[in-house]
């Protein structure tokens, strides 16, 4: 064997031996995501960002140990629309979804934040409003799906008593975090309780 060859080979077993540890290493670093959306919620509202009355210690603390944006911007102010650009990536004129129009197109679904994820080994949740459809359903992207619908924000449980969507958004955050076990996991948690109710007066 020559020289030349020897050396291709030892740099290609090197190359193989960096490719497959850096692929451990990534595959073992890989963060825990849990993406919070609040409908109506401005930021200049949340005690992290500096609001002089407002009180939001709990969201200060995720803030502080998080990743919090000082420079962001929305797509558009529709509901609908915003949360497909936020799930594709796109803009609403790229997406065509809003109210009243079919869900979106099952070929942004398959490259949906969520559904990339889930691709590459993460169990991926959703739990609160969801405000889109899929084309193709939701199974494409999540593993755990817990839609809460609008309407009144206190909810009548099974055993009569009346639980805000809040605390049910939380109770099946809690739920899909615990039965994820050593697996990456990514949830997206949707709160509407900022959102004033329809039809209010």
């Amino acid at each position: 064997m020559s020289s030349f060859h020897k050396w291709l080979l030892y740099a290609l077993c090197a190359f193989g031996l960096v490719t497959s540890s850096g692929n451990l290493i990534l595959a073992a670093k890989q963060p825990n995501i849990v993406f919070f959306l609040a409908d109506d919620q401005r930021n200049d509202q949340l005690g992290c960002y500096g609001h002089p009355i407002t009180k939001t210690p709990n969201i200060d603390k995720l803030a502080a140990a998080g990743t919090r944006f000082t420079n962001a911007f929305v797509t558009t102010s529709i509901c609908a629309a915003s949360r497909a650009s936020i799930f594709t990536g796109l803009v609403e004129r790229t997406h065509h979804y809003t109210f009243g129009t079919p869900p979106i197109a099952q070929d942004l679904v398959k490259n949906s934040y969520p559904a990339v994820l889930k691709a590459n080994g993460y169990r991926t949740g959703f739990v609160g409003k969801f405000g889109v459809g899929f084309q193709g359903g939701t199974d494409q992207a999540f593993d755990f799906f817990r839609p809460i619908n609008r309407g009144p924000y206190f909810k009548k449980q099974p055993d009569g008593t009346l639980r805000h969507t809040t605390q049910l958004a939380g109770d099946a955050a809690i739920e899909f975090i615990q039965s994820s076990g050593d697996a990456p996991f990514m949830l997206s948690i949707s709160f509407n309780a900022t959102h004033a109710e329809d039809g209010d007066k």
